[in-house]
């Protein structure tokens, strides 16, 4: 048993039909039942000829959990090769930090601690579900590991007291500081699971996009809503505005990282093209961006790729000396000027 502390109960960020994460010890004491029912994780391995699989046995991992992120008997993500992929660098680092936005009925906060046995910690904020509503706790040695925090996505206020009840506090080092000034906060694997609406989406990865480690892998689940279109639109009785093939953002969260692939590119290819997508220090520090199996994955620069970077960064000023006069990089800033026009202020009631 552990324990959580209830924030608010405003619009209902629960989980698509898709997945989940996260509890532990906090104030105000949270019924998640604990009973040992272990799921070996066997060894699960990735290569380019056993990746499917690798994905059959996370799925198997995610089914036996409640997640439903694998198929779920035909009802689920499918999401499972792709976490196969994505989790192999991370599935046995010693103090591992993984939270997930949407923890929903708890299934893939069992999935997490399956998955990264040798985690530090696993914090979920939860949105529209009480304690009730919770799955057993099926690692009870590992249970102490989870932390469950109520709180609403949509909210900037809500997202920072999220990260002061999991981490501590709003203090953190600069983006791409070494490991030694992340020992004690931030999170190394973040997955937004949550309300699935892009502006949420977005609002939520400005807010936590800093505390997640060097090295680290921030993943959006189910970007799905960034194409609808229908003034009808809605997921979990939250309308879905601003969508649609093609469109800008905030309503086409997959518009806005494509915006990232130049980022992931420039000091290899257009050094000193200056434009920005988020700020400074968040386009700075991104490493690269991949759009598979409707999700987005972006991952966040080692200091020694920050360091290698720069060092491509003063060979292709010199190779494309004087290939630049300034007349693309002007209309691309006009057209994200237009496009982010009042997207920031928008992501916010």
């Amino acid at each position: 048993m552990f324990r959580v502390r209830n924030l608010i109960a405003a619009k209902s960020n629960v989980a698509f039909v898709f997945f989940s994460i996260i509890g532990a010890a906090l104030l105000g004491s949270i019924g998640w039942k604990s009973c040992d029912t272990r799921i070996s994780t066997g060894n699960i391995t990735l290569s380019i000829k056993n990746l499917d699989s690798a994905g059959e046995d996370v799925e198997k991992l995610m089914f036996r959990s409640g997640s439903t992120k694998g198929t779920a008997g035909g009802k689920g993500a499918h999401y499972h090769n792709l976490y196969a992929e994505i989790s192999a660098p991370y599935r046995h680092v010693n103090g591992l930090k993984v939270c997930e936005i949407g923890v929903d009925t708890g299934g893939s906060m069992n999935f997490w601690l399956h998955l990264f046995p040798d985690a530090a910690s696993v914090d979920g904020l939860r949105y529209g579900r009480s304690d009730a509503d919770l799955l057993p706790c099926q690692a009870s040695s590992s249970c102490n590991k989870l932390k469950i925090v109520d709180a609403d996505q949509s909210r900037l206020s809500s997202l920072e007291y999220f990260v002061k009840e999991t981490l501590g506090s709003l203090a953190r080092p600069s983006l791409l500081s070494d490991e030694k000034g992340w020992e004690n906060t931030g999170w190394d694997f973040i997955v937004d699971d949550g309300s699935h609406v892009p502006t949420h989406m977005l609002l939520t990865f400005q807010t936590l996009w800093p505390y997640l480690r060097p090295g680290g892998v921030y993943v959006f689940q189910d970007v799905g809503f960034s194409y609808t279109d229908s003034p009808t639109a809605a997921v979990y009785d939250i309308p879905v505005r601003g969508g649609g093939i093609g469109f800008p953002p905030p309503g086409n969260i997959v518009e806005k990282f494509k915006q990232v692939a130049d980022l992931t590119l420039r000091d290899w290819t257009h050094p000193d093209v200056k434009y920005t997508v988020f700020d400074e220090q968040i386009d700075r520090s991104i490493y690269s961006v991949t759009f598979a199996a409707g999700c987005i994955v972006v991952k966040k620069k080692t200091v020694g790729q920050e360091a290698i970077a720069q060092q491509a960064k003063s060979t292709a000023r010199s190779t494309l000396k004087g290939m630049f006069s300034g007349k693309a990089a002007k209309i691309f800033n006009e057209k994200l000027s237009a496009k982010e026009k009042n997207w920031n202020s928008d992501l916010q009631h």
